[in-house]
C-alpha cells in the first residue's frame, strides 16, 4: 500500500486539544483498545496561521480564509475581497465556494456577495446571486446581518452604497494605511458601482493612487 499521512485542519473557534494520534481520540474499553489505529496524524491549525500564509495557491489560499473566518471575526469582509485576487477567480471552484458561503456565514450582506460575484462570469454572477437573493427573501441573512448592513438589506441604493463605501475603506487601510480625509469624501459622495470599480481595483493595487487615480500611473 502507498504511504498515506493523515491531516488535520482545524478552523473552529477554539483551540485544537485533542491527543496528538489516532488512539487518543477514541473512547473505547480495554477489550477493543489493541484494535485502535495508534498512528499520529499532522495537525493545521489555521488560527494560528496569518490570512496571507494559508497558501501559496491563490484559490487555496482564498479557500482556506472562508474557512477559517466563517464563525467569528467580524472583520471577514475585508480580509476575505484582500484575498480574492485575479487568481482566485481562474479556478472553477470559485462559485461552489461563494455558494458554501452564503450558506454558512451568518453576517453575509448583498453588497459583499455583489462584490465577491463581480469577477465572475454573467451565467456564474446569476447563479450565485439567484441563491443569495432566495435566502434573503427568506429573511435568513437580512434578519441575522440586521444592523451590520447598513441599509443594504433592504436593497435601497443609497444603502448599497454605503454598505459598499465601508468594505472599500476596510480594504484600502489593510493594504495601504489611514485613507486620508479627501478620498474618504470622495468615496462617500460616489455611487455603488463606482465603489465597485475601486474595489476591483484595490484587489490588485499595490498603491493607494492606482486604485483612486489610474491614469497617473
Amino acid at each position: 500500500m502507498p504511504p498515506g499521512i493523515p491531516l488535520v485542519i482545524c478552523h473552529g473557534t477554539k483551540p485544537w486539544s485533542e491527543p496528538p494520534n489516532y488512539a487518543g481520540l477514541y473512547d473505547v474499553g480495554p477489550e477493543l483498545r489493541p484494535f485502535v489505529p495508534t498512528f499520529s496524524y499532522v495537525l493545521f491549525d489555521m488560527r494560528t496561521v496569518e490570512d496571507r500564509d494559508l497558501s501559496r495557491d491563490p484559490f487555496l489560499r482564498f479557500g482556506f480564509a472562508v474557512m477559517k473566518l466563517a464563525r467569528g471575526p467580524s472583520d471577514f469582509r475585508r480580509r476575505l475581497l484582500a484575498l480574492a485576487t485575479t487568481e482566485v477567480y481562474r479556478d472553477d471552484r470559485m462559485v461552489q465556494l461563494l455558494i458554501y458561503m452564503i450558506n454558512v456565514y451568518n453576517d453575509l450582506d448583498r453588497a459583499t456577495v455583489e462584490l465577491l460575484s463581480a469577477p465572475l462570469t454573467e451565467e456564474e454572477r446569476g447563479e450565485v446571486t439567484t441563491l443569495a437573493e432566495r435566502l434573503y427573501a427568506d429573511g435568513k441573512a437580512d434578519g441575522k446581518a440586521e444592523g451590520r448592513a447598513q441599509g443594504v438589506a433592504e436593497g435601497l441604493a443609497e444603502g448599497e452604497a454605503k454598505g459598499k463605501a465601508e468594505l472599500l475603506l476596510d480594504i484600502l487601510e489593510y493594504r495601504f494605511g489611514p485613507v486620508p480625509n479627501d478620498v474618504r469624501a470622495r468615496i462617500s459622495r460616489s455611487d455603488s458601482d463606482r465603489i465597485s470599480t475601486w474595489v476591483c481595483r484595490a484587489m490588485e493595487a499595490t498603491s493607494l493612487d492606482q486604485v483612486m487615480n489610474p491614469e497617473k500611473g
